[in-house]
């Protein structure tokens, strides 16, 4: 009975966890931001990779983001967007 109520307790605060901030995998590391609404939507996301065309997707991402005053995360993703599209175009001469 009590592995059953221990293993309860760790669901319920890996589910509120899940609902209430975001782990976002940067080029710099790991980081834990804070969600702005209770959702289960985007709770990791890797922006490594991430265009502009995945922000308009991720708008709540990015709001809490910018909130938690870690917007260059969003610029850094952006970059290395340009950089790939910049890199293929080389490429393809």
């Amino acid at each position: 009975m009590r592995n059953f109520v221990l293993g309860f307790l760790a669901g319920a605060a890996c589910l509120y966890g899940s609902m209430c901030f975001h782990i976002v995998k940067a080029d710099k590391g790991t980081y834990l931001i804070p969600k702005t609404a209770l959702t289960f939507r985007d709770t990791f996301v890797d922006v490594r990779q991430f265009g502009v065309a995945d922000w308009r997707q991720h708008v709540p991402l990015a709001e809490a983001l910018i909130k938690s005053d870690k917007e260059e995360l969003m610029n850094e993703a952006v970059g290395n967007s340009v950089r790939n599209a910049w890199d293929n175009l080389w490429d393809r001469r």
